[in-house]
Order: structure tokens, then sequence, then C-alpha cells
């Protein structure tokens, strides 16, 4: 290989190019070194050399001479890299397996070959391996909180490639933690007969192995058993539990034990207790006792308690064994024992008791209505608030009188009893007892009072609605019940309030004239109960029908329309709608009676109107709308269709007595008209335009699209002109004319034209007899000097919609300033200091500028060029 060093047992050869002169012999040879170098021997091209065993190579070449003296030698030569080997590593200790907190190292002998150099490293594992890092040969290395040490050397190499590793390692053992044992219950006392248990949550560390175990005391420990984590244990005749569990380790010792245990205290039993009387029920006042018969089991104490309800029960209090407790003002009696216990639950209590049955006292009748007297047909009722004492039972009964008394009945609380054909009501309740005299009776009670009826009215005329000015009147037949008197009066409504009710005879006539609404009313009064219902009669007194107008737009556009109509200012009610397209000599009805009329797609002129009705007034017709119905715009445009010359004004013209005129052309300006039928246009540009207009009828009629008229500018495009040396050139192709100082030159139609003088040039395109604008002129100052000498300026493309380019030549090296004008005078763009040397072109950019005629200057102190450029948008 092309290099200076290569490694032990690689192969090396060189392609030998020939020398040159001489006696046409090349010498060829090679050495190797393997402690010293060998003799030179012969060489053959491309041969190759192995490197096993050596430490360099040369190949030389010179080319030798007969007569003269040889070349120099040309030797190339590899350094060769003995093949590294690693050393090696004695560990300490010599085992696989250590335990955590061991120390551990590792001797270095180190290796040979290479570059002589030994690397040394070592990693730890806590979890994850680290990095590898530097170690020094027989350090100590603690395995505190690791699982595993790696110790590795290799040779390196500078040239070829280092050894594989050498590597010593441990796996540590994690020192052994015995695991957590959650004891159900959490408790040092169980009571016989519970059941006991123990989570188990596993230790770390060791071999991950976990010892669980339990054992029981029925009067001696048992063995030691193997432990299921949650199982059940139960405590029947046991004095004692313990569960207990380690970690155990395979190469260091097991954790300690972790223990839970219980003490299992005995059931405790409750005593027996004889009542005095042994009854369930006693009455009020009665005397009560108990004898206890102790328990056994627990801790050996009976508790014995009693208490007593007067409304509430009292809180437990001791009560020594055969004790006399009175009865007097209560409902119940209560005596209960039970056997005590230090750590588990008490026995259950053993109860006696006797329910005290309290003297009956009768209960509340609250009356509905609270009135002696009642009308006919009214409901009754009474709420029943309950007695107390007793056996808690109370009668609630009801009877009726309709000329004699019935039978007591069962009656519930708050029912409603109606007075219908009655004279009489009567509720009563009593409270009951079972071992004790029921209660007095509470009674309450109603006379009934017959109903009140309102007497008759017949009314004249019997309608609901009388027209302005009839008469009406009512005749009048007495009502029934009550106290026996009846009322008759009469009222009136003059259309901003009703009179205060006044006497009326039976029979009399009221007139209408003045009023809107009148009433007649009479009812039967009563004692004792409400008077009877109004009995009324009325008539609504109608104005007299007036017709009102219908209003809605004069026209519309025929086809798809529509309007609404609105009828105004009528009184009464609108009976229909009519319609009619000659003037009511036929009519059509339309079944609508509200104010609006919604009307489409009309087609003719046609006449609407309503039929209005007050009340009981005669029909009137409204005043009618009529509707007319206009067609839609026919649009056209009347004008030239071709234009020549765009600076001539044109007239175009289209259908006359409509609105909303608006025109536009696609190039060129609406000089006057806009808004009008007749518009006079100037154009612009070349090619196809076209002018569009678009309006309304009077009633808003307007056309599907405006109507756009084509119009071709026959006005050839501006030719731009150029100049190199002494020959214009025309943009144009074809119908050039050039002019020198605005004067045709003769016979000078080509594109281009040679100059023979010094002034102002232009060219003009004529094609179809129309004839373009006047094109940028160019100024020659030069003519009979030598052209590299000569000044010239040129403005390009003309026109152009703001972007153009000016161009300068100019001999030698001079300053200018470029400035624009527009029409008006004003600068619309100035540059200062262009330094031109012979030459000058620079885009310029318009866009922003408005349409006309501008004036470009390009001046020093000896020399001002002014050139004419339109702008067009």
């Amino acid at each position: 290989p092309n290099v200076l060093n290569v490694c032990e047992n690689d192969i090396v050869s060189a392609i030998f190019t020939a020398g040159n002169g001489g006696n046409g012999i090349d010498e060829l040879e090679f050495r190797t070194n393997n402690g010293t170098w060998s003799a030179w021997a012969a060489y053959t091209s491309g041969t190759n050399i192995s490197t096993a065993d050596l430490s360099g190579v040369e190949i030389r070449t010179r080319r030798t001479a007969t007569y003269c003296e040889n070349s120099a030698y040309t030797t190339v030569s590899w350094t060769v890299e003995a093949t590294p080997i690693a050393g090696s590593l004695a560990k300490t200790p010599n085992v696989i397996n250590v335990c955590e907190n061991d120390l551990v190292s590792a001797i270095l002998t180190s290796g040979n070959g290479g570059n002589g150099i030994d690397e040394l490293e070592f990693r730890t594992n806590n979890g994850t391996w680290s990095a590898w890092a530097a170690y020094t040969s027989g350090a100590n290395i603690s395995t505190a909180d690791l699982s595993g040490v790696e110790i590795r050397t290799r040779r390196t190499a500078t040239y070829c490639e280092s050894t594989a590793y050498v590597s010593v390692s441990w796996s540590v053992e994690a020192t052994p933690i015995a695991g957590l044992l959650t004891k159900t219950p959490n408790v040092l006392n169980v009571c016989e007969n519970d059941i006991v248990s123990a989570i188990f949550t596993a230790g770390n560390g060791g071999n991950g192995i976990d010892e669980l175990e339990f054992r029981t005391n029925n009067g001696a420990w048992s063995a030691w058993a193997a432990y299921t984590s949650g199982a059940n244990i139960s405590t029947a005749d046991l004095s004692g539990v313990e569960i207990r569990t380690r970690r155990t380790a395979t190469f260091c010792s097991a954790s300690a034990y972790t223990t839970v245990s219980w003490t299992v205290e005995a059931t405790p039993l409750t005593g027996t207790l004889a009542k005095t009387p042994n009854v369930l029920n006693v009455c009020e006042n009665d005397i009560v006792s108990a004898i206890l018969t102790a328990g056994n089991g627990g801790n050996g104490i009976d508790e014995l308690e009693f208490r007593t309800n007067n409304g509430a029960w009292s809180t437990w209090t001791a009560y020594t064994s055969g004790t006399n407790i009175s009865t007097a003002d209560l409902s119940g009696v209560e005596i209960r024992t039970r056997r005590a216990a230090f750590y588990c639950e008490s026995s259950a209590y053993v109860t006696v008791s006797w329910t005290v049955e309290a003297t009956p006292i009768a209960g509340n009748l609250a009356k509905t209505p609270n009135v002696l007297n009642v009308c006919e047909n009214d409901i009754v009722s009474a709420i029943f608030t309950a007695g107390n004492g007793g056996n808690g039972i109370d009668e609630l009964e009801f009877r009726t009188n309709d000329g004699t008394w019935s039978i007591w009945t069962a009656y519930t609380s708050g029912t409603e009893i109606s007075t219908a054909d009655l004279s009489g009501v009567e509720i009563r309740t009593r409270r009951t007892a079972s071992y004790c005299e029921s209660s007095a009776y509470v009674t309450v009670s109603w006379t009934v009072e017959a109903t009140p009826i309102a007497g008759l009215l017949t009314k004249t005329p019997d309608v609901d609605n009388v027209c302005i000015g009839e008469l009406v009147s009512a005749a009048f037949t007495p009502g029934s019940g009550g106290n026996g008197t009846d009322f008759l009066e009469y009222r009136t409504h003059d259309g901003s309030a009703w009179t205060d009710w006044s006497t009326y005879i039976s029979g009399t006539s009221i007139n209408t004239t003045t009023f809107t609404s009148v009433e007649i009313r009479t009812w039967r009064t009563a004692t004792y109960c409400e008077n009877s219902a109004f009995n009324v009669v009325s008539w609504d007194v109608n104005p007299y029908t007036v017709g009102g107008v219908v209003e809605g737009p004069e026209g519309v556009c025929y086809g798809i329309n529509s309007t609404i109509l609105l009828a105004t200012g009528y009184t009464g009610s609108i009976v229909m709608w009519q319609s009619s397209t000659n003037h009511w000599a036929t009519i059509t009805s339309i079944p609508n009676t509200q104010p609006t009329l919604l009307v489409e797609n009309l087609t003719v002129t046609t006449q609407f109107r309503t039929v209005v009705q007050s009340g009981s007034c005669g029909q009137l017709f409204s005043i009618a709308a009529e509707i007319g119905v206009d067609p839609i715009p026919a649009p056209f445009i009347a004008g030239a269709g071709s234009v020549c010359d765009i600076n001539e004004i044109y007239e175009y013209a289209t259908e006359p007595d409509m609105v909303d005129y608006q025109w536009s052309v696609s190039s060129g300006q609406i000089i006057s008209g806009q808004g009008s039928n007749l518009v006079t246009v100037q154009w612009s540009g070349t090619g196809n335009q076209s002018i569009s207009v678009d309006y309304q009828t009077v009633f808003g009629c307007t056309m599907p699209e405006p109507f756009t008229f084509a119009v071709e500018l026959l006005t050839p495009e501006t030719p731009a002109i150029t100049i190199e040396g002494f020959l214009l050139t025309s943009s144009a192709t074809e119908g050039n004319q050039w002019y020198l100082n605005g004067t045709i030159i003769e016979g000078a139609t080509s594109q281009t034209y040679e100059v023979t003088e010094n002034g102002d040039y232009t060219c003009v395109v004529t094609l179809n007899d129309c004839s373009s604008e006047v094109s940028n002129t160019i100024t020659v100052l030069n003519v009979g000097t030598d052209p590299s000498l000569s000044f010239s300026m040129n403005v390009y493309p003309a026109p152009n919609q703001g972007l153009f380019t000016v161009k300068l030549l100019s001999p030698g090296s001079s300053n200018y300033t470029l400035t624009i004008y527009n029409a008006l005078g004003s600068v619309v763009y100035s540059k200062e200091s262009i330094v031109v040397h012979s030459g000058f072109s620079q885009m310029i950019d318009l866009t922003n500028s408005s349409k006309g005629i501008y004036t470009v200057v390009m001046q020093n102190e000896n020399n001002r060029f002014i050139r004419k450029i339109v702008i067009t948008k």
C-alpha cells in the first residue's frame, strides 16, 4: 500500500515504471529487516512481499550507464508495526459471584507488540452499566449497591488494529432484606374465632427466594409450616398465632426473620334476665323489674343497665338486679346485660323490655270552613290531629242529615264532604286503648244553607253584535235559593271606559248610538254563603263599515315577480280579497282575511281590492290598487364597431327612457354621458376591445347581465426606435415612415434607416390606412464624426405601462443627471451624479404613476437630451 507504516503480516509491493537514458538497463532490488537488514536482492515489479516477522521493507531502482555515471537510486520503503497481543488479568477474589459490599480487584500482566500501550478500564452496574473508566492495576472496587463489576484490558496499535479485549467480571449478589408482613387485623389481641392473616410483600436482594411460615398455640406451639400470603387462619380454640418471613441468599447469609403475631382472647357469653311482670305491655304507672344470672368468658365482667322512654330514650344507666322501676309518664322500659371483653367484641346484649300504654287523650279536629253555617253544595272537611296515649288508634267518623241523621261511618282526615241536599254534617274522633279506658269524643258540625241561583235574562235582539243606533233590552226571570233577594243592573262602554253599574228595570230598551258595548246582569244573594254567580247578557256595538285603501307598487317586472299588498284605513274585518284584469268587469275572489296579500308572477296589469264588514253592519269595498307589468329591457348598443384614430371622440347609444345607466370600456375612457343612454368615448390601445352597458326600467326591471358591444381598434402599436452607430431601427417590421425634425423623409419606409445628418429622428407606422402614435425621439448630433465619439439617447418601449429603459451613448467619461417630468411639469423621478463611461442604461419603474405623456431629460454641463414617452394603463 502507498503508506509509510504497515502492520505485521500485511503484503507490500511496488509497480516499476522503467527509467530512460543510460544503457537502457534498470536495476530493481529489495531488502528486509528482521532485526538487521538483509542484503539487496533482485525484485520483480508487482511481486508481493510478506511482512511476517519483519520490522521494515525497502525496494529501490536506478538506470545504469555504460560510459557515464549511473543514476541515483529511487527507493520506496515500509516500517512494519509488530502484531499487538493483549496482557492478562488475575482477579481477586477469583470467583464468579461475590456478595454486596465485598471488594474486588485485578492485577494486570502487560501485553506485547503494537505501540506498547495497554488500555486498562472498569465499569459497574447499579441497574445499568456505567461508562468504561480508567482502572489502576490492583485497585480495590467496592460492590456496595452494585449488581456487577467488569475489568478489561487490550494492547493498542498505532497503524494496525488493537487487540481484542481480555475481561474479568463478578456478579454481585445483593444483601438479602426480609419482606414486609401486613397483618389483618392489625392488632396485638384478637377474639377467639376471629380470622387472622397477613399480606406478604416480597423482600429484595439475596437469591430472590422468600421463606414464609406460620405456627399456632392451642396450649403449646405447633411446628413452623409453609404459609401462603393472605391465607385466612381461624383462631378457634387457639391462644396465639405467629407468621414469619425471611429472604434467603446463595452466596451470603439469609436475612433476619420478620414476624407478626396475635394473642387470642376467649369468647364472652352473656348472662340471663328474669323480668317482672313477665309481659310485653304494661299500663302507665305500673312497677317493673328484672333478676340477673351472670354470664361467662371475656374479661369476667357483666354490664347491667336500664333506660326509659318519655318521648325519647334516656341514656343507659347502671341497674341493680331486682330494683323496681315506676312507669309513670313513660312509654317504655328496657333492662339489658352483656359479658365484657378486653381485646375483642363484648357479647351481644340480652334485653328485656315493657311497652307502656299511655293514658288515652282524644285528638283535635280542625274544620274547613271554620264556620257554623255553610251554603248548600259547599264542601266541608276536617283535618285530624291524632290523639295520644292509649293503643295509638284513633276512631274517626262522620254522619249527615238530609231530614234525619245517618249512622256514623268511618272518615278519612281531610276528605271533602259535599253538602248537596243536606241540612247538617257532623265529624267526631276519640283515642282508644288496649289496656286502659278509651277517651271521650271530640265533635265538629255545620248547618247547611240552600244554594243561591241567579235568575234568567232573555236578551232582545238575541245576537252578540248590533250596529250602532239599534235598541237592546232584557226580560228578567227571578232566581232561587239564598236569602230570596235578586239584584238587576246594567252598564255601557263609550270606547274608552265602562260606566258604573246602575239599577235596571226588566224589559227597558237601551239606545246604542253613543256606545261600543252594553251589559245587563243579575244575581241572587245569600246570608251565610257566597252570593250566586252573575248571569250576564251583552252586546258589542259595531261602528259603520269603512272600506279603506289597498296600497302596493305601481308596477312589477314581467315574468317571475312578487310583491305584497297592504290594506289600510279600514274599519271592521276583511271578508275577502278580490282581483280583476278588466276594472271589475269580471272578478276573482281570493279567500284571504289578512291585511296583507302576496301577489306573484303577474303578466298583465291587475286591480286588487278588499271586501270589509264591521260586525253586523253592511259590507264595503276598499279603494283598489292597480299594478302594472313592465317588460324586461331589450338592450342594444349603436356606434362605431371599427376605430382607426384613437384621438377622435366616438358616440355610442342604447335604449332610451331607462334608469341607472352604467357604461364601461375595456381600454380608454368615457368622456361624457355616464348615467344616460348616450356616451362619448376616446379609445386607447389596439386590437379587439369592447363597450358594455347595464340599466333597468323605472320599475326596477333589470337585464340578466350587462350588454357588451365589440369594437376593433385598428391603430397600430406605437413603434420604439433605437440607434447603433448611425443606423436607426424600428420595432415594427412593416408600415414604417421615418421623420427628421418632424418632416417626412421621402422613401424612408424600411424597418431601418441610415442617418445622414444631425437632428431629431422619429417614426410612424401606418397599416390599413390607420397610423400609430409618433415613436420616441432619437437626437443625433455627431454626423460626420467618429461614431465612437457620438452622442445618442433612447427611451423604449414606447408607449409602455410605466416600465421602460433609458439608454445614453456618450463618449468619454462624464457625470449626468436624470430627471422625469409629468405633463404638469412636476418631477416624478430624479437621480443625480450618474457616472457615464461611453454608455449608460437603466430600467425605470413608474407603474404606480397615472397614464399620460412624460418628459425624460438627461443632462450634464455641456449636453442636454430630451425624450417624450407615453404611459398607458
